[in-house]
């Protein structure tokens, strides 16, 4: 025999004996830590692949069957209808057979706390379709936040949003003060008003959109209002009215009304264009009031206008230089329309009034001069007769022009008051003179208007009128008289038609009676008769 064959023969020699001393093994009980006596198994799948050898019988119920998707149960025959039990009968070297069970799992989608789908029984590694997303006010669905194309366990799957964004845009007019990315109904933050540019006269209010939450891309623009201004107008200490103005408007004066010594005229500053707080003032001017020197005659003598409260005491000076009047007069004063005299110690300043002062003058005596009174010459009674009595200057005595002469006559008869008449004329003609003396006194009574009046008296001579020849004048010296006889009359002869005859039964008092005889009562009486 060669080398070579006796070499093959060892080796087979040693895989003999190796090969009955595994088989020795196999069927030989394993005894265990406690000493006790292992049925060892082999572990078969359907398809007669040896899943795993050499397994402790016990150690089968806490085997961790292990086959990705899969669950694997373990049967004593290769049918798969006799689940292995605890109880199985399993002799040392039997095949057991596993059978797996492919794993189904439940796939839940959900949107927040709401199922949107939920698929049961997904066999491992199958994918399931993912339900439609609801649309959400300001959020956008994103994903899923878990993988489903290949589904290897239970899942719950959630549906996963990106928040809406939005762009605020921040304006001062046409300028962008700042661009701000805001989330869904989040708020932007105003830039600071200090970066604002306000037109002039105007000052920020507000913005013009709301972006407190902000649900889309905005545009805010800074809104300006005009300022307003405080005006204040005022009369000294006391304020007559407040009013808020606009920038670039007028402000409304309330109505101003001038005192009794002071005229309002304006206002110590423009108010009809508005930029800042403002104090107006009222501007009053002393009022001036009209002073009015009047001539006796009527006439301006000087006028002026005075301010309150001035010294008047020159104007006094210079109407008095300026008045001319005729030597029969004399200064008298300057007095009110009330009659109230008035110098320039009553009246130091120009009180809040217009004043007229009126020259008085007075008339003196010498506007009458040296006069005669003119008697006429003595006469008989007869009827119908007349005497002049007139008054003449004397000469060098002159009739004033401008001033009125009146004559004021009084008669006296035998030294009792016979008559007193007034003429405008320098004469005095009286008719029907009885028999007596007449004495004509005269009162010359000059005036001037304005100036008052002189007066003076002047006597005349005795004027007689002589007695008429009654002499043959008889009446009868007694009568008898029935009472109440209007016919009886007492006889008289002698005397002519015009003849005045009066009775009485007083010798005292009968020449101013005329008794009705007729009415006396039954009586004897005596009585008079005068022709």
């Amino acid at each position: 025999m060669s080398k070579k064959g006796l070499k093959t023969m060892l080796v087979c020699i040693v895989l003999l004996i190796g090969l009955v001393t595994l088989f020795a093994c196999n069927k030989s009980d394993v005894a265990d830590k406690d000493g006790q006596t292992k049925v060892i198994v082999k572990i078969q799948e359907k398809d007669g692949s040896i899943y795993k050898e050499n397994v402790v019988f016990s150690d089968l119920f806490t085997l961790s069957l292990q086959k990705e998707g899969y669950t694997g149960r373990l049967y004593r025959d290769a049918d798969f209808l006799k689940p292995l039990t605890k109880d199985s009968k399993v002799k040392n070297g039997d095949t057991v057979y596993v059978k797996w069970t492919i794993n189904k799992y439940t796939v839940t989608f959900m949107d927040g706390e709401k199922v949107l789908a939920a698929f049961t029984n997904v066999p491992h590694g199958e994918t399931v379709t993912a339900p439609e997303v609801p649309k959400k006010d300001g959020k956008t669905f994103k994903k899923w936040d878990k993988d489903f194309s290949k589904v290897t366990s239970d899942l719950t799957i959630n549906a996963v949003y990106d928040v809406d964004t939005f762009t605020v845009t921040f304006k001062d007019g046409e300028k962008v003060l700042e661009t701000q990315t805001v989330e869904y109904e989040a708020a932007a933050t105003a830039p600071d008003t200090a970066r604002l540019s306000p037109p002039e006269g105007m000052h920020f209010a507000k913005w013009d959109k709301d972006f407190s939450k902000v649900t889309e891309d905005i545009e805010v623009s800074a809104v300006y209002e005009l300022n307003e201004y405080t005006v204040i107008f005022k009369n000294g200490e006391t304020t007559l009215k407040t009013e808020m103005v606009k920038h670039g408007f007028a402000a409304t004066p309330p109505n101003v009304y001038d005192t009794p010594t002071a005229k309002f005229v304006r206002w110590d500053k423009p108010f009809d264009n508005v930029t800042s707080d403002l104090i107006v003032n009222a501007k009053f001017e002393t009022k001036k009031f009209t002073l009015t020197f009047i001539n006796f005659d009527g006439t301006t003598v000087y006028t002026a206008e005075v301010e309150y409260g001035a010294s008047i005491s020159d104007h006094f000076e210079t109407a008095d230089s300026a008045v001319e009047y005729d030597d029969i007069l004399d200064y008298d004063g300057w007095y009110k329309a009330d009659g109230t005299e008035i110098t320039k110690f009553d009246l130091p300043t120009m009180p809040a009034e217009n004043v007229t002062l009126t020259l008085k003058l007075r008339l003196m005596d010498s506007a009458i001069g040296d006069f005669k009174v003119n008697t006429p010459a003595d006469f008989t009674f007869t009827e119908s007769n007349t005497a002049e009595f007139s008054v003449m200057p004397n000469e060098g005595t002159t009739l004033y022009e401008g001033v009125t002469y009146k004559y004021i006559w009084t008669i006296n008869k035998d030294n009792v008051f016979y008559k007193t008449e007034e003429t405008t004329e320098s004469s005095l003609t009286l008719q029907n003179l009885a028999a007596g003396k007449y004495m004509a006194n005269v009162k010359i009574v000059a005036s001037m208007e304005n100036c008052g009046s002189v007066e003076k008296e002047f006597a005349g001579e005795t004027l007689t009128v002589s007695r008429a020849d009654i002499s043959g004048i008889t009446v009868t010296e007694k009568i008898e008289m029935t009472y109440g006889d209007k016919t009886a009359k007492i006889e008289i002869s002698g005397y002519r038609e015009g003849d005045v005859v009066t009775y009485g039964t007083d010798n005292t008092t009968f020449p101013l009676q005329n008794v009705d005889l007729s009415a006396l009562d039954c009586d004897e009486y005596d009585y008079f008769v005068r022709v």
